[in-house]
């Protein structure tokens, strides 16, 4: 009998390293077919290594709403849906005393840990309304 998540398609935000890097390679092995997102394409490209299924590295900014859009365009392209999507990108402050942290820092942080996970929420749904079979899930890490 057939896995259920055999040949379904994931994409996976801050795929190249920690919580993010562990579940691509776990829904690989899974049966996922997997988008993996981040920054860093060296680190995307050894992630992908390790991963048995077919996948598709698309390093960029996840906080870019046009970079956004092109990785869920690339991965229906690629695997002609999305099945599920795991925000996890995030990063974090230094470990100084708050009156150190300049705004600039902490803006940046709610846009890659909150921002980014609308963004990619907002492309998911588009995609989920408009395939056959409709839907998917979306998880926030």
């Amino acid at each position: 009998m057939a896995s259920s998540t055999q040949g379904k398609v994931a994409i996976v935000t801050g795929a190249s390293s920690g919580i993010g890097k562990a579940t691509a390679i776990t829904l690989s092995k899974a049966g996922y077919r997997v988008v993996l997102v981040a920054r860093r394409e060296a680190e995307l490209n050894s992630a992908a290594q390790e991963c048995p299924s077919e996948t598709l590295v698309t390093p960029g900014d996840v906080t870019d709403e046009v970079f956004a859009a092109k990785v869920f365009e690339e991965a229906v392209k690629k695997f002609g849906r999305v099945d599920v999507l795991f925000n996890n990108a995030g990063i974090s402050l230094p470990a100084v005393p708050i009156e150190d942290i300049p705004v600039q820092d902490f803006r940046r942080v709610i846009d890659v840990n909150l921002t980014s996970a609308f963004i990619f929420t907002r492309e998911a749904f588009k995609v989920f309304k408009n395939q056959t079979p409709r839907g998917g899930r979306s998880v926030k890490a």
